[in-house]
């Protein structure tokens, strides 16, 4: 065979297998939810600051705007409104204390963006996500009505395509909270917010499409 012809032939393969792998990934676009409604639990969401730590229960609920969540970065892909469950919004607080958590509803539903995804093709591990100007307010004997907004950054855990949690990304199931602002006479100089989120009723299922 000539070196002209093996050179023309390992072009056109080359061409080949570019177009195939392209296929691939644009058949694999976007994440299919099996539910648009997605709601979820926290028996002991921890509000920790300097000051001490408050506990609370608390729902999510999440509903996608499309049950078809095309992955591209920062993409509006979902409303999420938060609730703290607690009799009377009452949390119990360290050194036994009580204190009330609040999330603020002017604003919510809150708007959620996708980040991006962590797996191997096919198969799905975890989506990031975060819920944009979550607003909620911190009433204690030591923190008086401090307002707190942040952009919340969850992880969703998916194992053989089912929703597992939502939870923290970072050491401790600590979550990633950007964009802090506070507003308040006595608001704590530091702010984590830990725990993980279990689905109520059927486990939605994702996979890529």
């Amino acid at each position: 065979m000539y070196p002209t012809t093996r050179t023309a032939l390992s072009a056109i393969m080359t061409m080949l297998l570019l177009a195939l792998a392209v296929s691939s990934a644009s058949a694999l676009r976007s994440i299919q939810s099996s539910e648009r409604s997605i709601t979820a639990l926290s028996r002991a969401l921890s509000f920790a600051t300097e000051l001490g730590t408050v506990i609370c229960e608390v729902g999510i609920s999440l509903t996608l705007n499309e049950a078809r969540i095309p992955k591209r970065t920062s993409n509006s892909i979902a409303r999420m409104s938060y609730r703290v469950l607690n009799s009377g919004e009452e949390c119990p607080e360290s050194g036994g204390r009580r204190a009330r958590v609040r999330f603020l509803t002017e604003a919510a539903p809150y708007g959620v963006n996708y980040i991006s995804f962590s797996g191997t093709l096919p198969e799905i591990e975890s989506i990031m996500i975060s819920t944009v100007g979550v607003g909620f307010r911190v009433d204690t004997p030591l923190l008086v009505e401090c307002l707190i907004r942040v952009e919340w950054r969850l992880v969703v855990r998916i194992i053989a395509m089912i929703l597992l949690a939502i939870a923290g990304g970072r050491a401790g199931e600590t979550f990633t909270l950007e964009n802090v602002t506070k507003r308040g006479a006595f608001c704590p100089g530091s702010l984590e917010i830990r725990g993980s989120f279990l689905p109520v009723g059927t486990a939605p299922t994702f996979r890529l499409v």
